[in-house]
């Protein structure tokens, strides 16, 4: 099913971090119903300290192949996965959503099978 890059729900504003060891972590949101931009977006802090952005824009999200699971991580209020893009940036979505998906999905060297997107803190399998 091809999706409408005209339908305001698959675009997102987009930040990326580079990480002190190089890898690059990205934050995903919509604009709010009023359309401004998102607080938390806006003051997204690493470690209590404000990030340093080398790449803010706005991103059609759409579903594609090639994402790879790379770790989990226990927050302070839930615990993530952190996935790679298959635009190259790292993304943390809820692991207990990402754990019903899997239940279905074949991983090869940490590759989900088939085709995704993120979407709302969570990864979304595309289904026909």
């Amino acid at each position: 099913m091809k999706e409408s890059n005209d339908n305001p729900k698959n675009w997102h504003l987009l930040k990326v971090r580079t990480n002190g060891d190089g890898t690059k972590t990205g934050f995903l949101t919509r604009l709010n119903k009023d359309g401004s931009v998102p607080a938390a977006f806006i003051n997204w802090k690493y470690y209590g300290n404000q990030c340093s952005v080398s790449i803010e824009e706005k991103v059609y999200e759409y579903f594609r192949y090639g994402w790879k699971l790379l770790r989990y991580r226990i927050g302070a209020s839930r615990p993530w996965a952190v996935l790679l893009h298959p635009d190259g940036y790292e993304l943390e979505v809820y692991l207990e959503s990402l754990f019903e998906i899997l239940k279905d999905v074949e991983i090869t060297d940490g590759e989900l099978e088939g085709f995704f997107k993120w979407s709302e803190r969570k990864l979304i399998r595309e289904t026909y």
